[in-house]
């Protein structure tokens, strides 16, 4: 038994809805990766708060800017906190 003219057109839109759908998910997923890796390398000067991206694993990275020495905290994060002054 062939198709109608109905069935078809039925079948056609509902998997171009699904094309997108799957689509959508895919690239908002992919989004979201990126946008995490990219806050895992943001980094911000615990003294004049400027911000820049350290891709290095180091715990320690230095503020281009004024040349701080900020170290990673608790969590990942680098800046300031009441244990991040390094000693000397």
């Amino acid at each position: 038994m062939e198709p109608t003219l109905t069935e078809f057109v039925t079948a056609l839109v509902a998997g171009a809805f699904l094309t997108v759908l799957l689509t959508t998910c895919l690239r908002r997923a992919r989004e979201m990766r990126e946008r995490r890796r990219l806050l895992a390398s943001r980094r911000i000067c615990r003294i004049c708060l400027h911000a820049w991206s350290d891709t290095g694993g180091t715990s320690t990275s230095v503020c281009p800017r004024c040349g701080a020495v900020n170290r990673r905290m608790r969590g990942g994060l680098f800046g300031w906190n009441h244990d991040s002054a390094l000693p000397s």
